[in-house]
């Protein structure tokens, strides 16, 4: 019995381990291609700023580049900020678990309100029931 948990632990280690290999891979190829990304937008930036240069001048191609990531950049806050809004689909889920919530809460009431009719008609039940339990407790615990 204990060689089997035994092997099927090293399964789920060696499960664990590739895939933190491949998490790992995929983590430092994301990094090669956002540095890849940043350099290539640096010379399209770069390019962009030329070319208005040549049409307008230093300090107006200079001015359009700094109006134009001041807007992207704008843009990009605007969207971040935004609050998302629940979907139908989780209203609807939400909707359901409150009525679950609700029926269980009602159920939990009536038991409770048949309590006492329940301890008067047999009031040592609950009493061996409480003994029973902590007599149980009391012998897994010596073991």
């Amino acid at each position: 019995m204990f060689a089997l948990m035994r092997l099927l632990a090293q399964i789920a280690t060696q499960s664990a381990a590739r895939r933190a290999e491949q998490t790992a891979r995929k983590f430092a190829l994301m990094v090669v291609a956002l540095l890849l990304l940043l350099i290539g937008a640096g010379f399209l930036t770069a390019a962009g700023w030329s070319a208005l240069h040549h049409w307008l001048g230093p300090v107006q191609a200079s001015l359009w580049m700094g109006g134009g990531f001041v807007v992207l950049a704008l843009i990009l806050l605007a969207l971040a900020s935004r609050k998302p809004r629940p979907s139908d689909a989780l209203a609807l889920q939400v909707a359901r678990a409150e009525a679950e919530a609700r029926k269980a809460q009602a159920e939990a009431a009536n038991l409770l309100a048949q309590l006492p009719k329940t301890i008067a008609r047999a009031p040592a039940l609950p009493l061996l029931g409480a003994f029973i339990g902590g007599l149980l407790l009391a012998l897994k615990l010596r073991k």
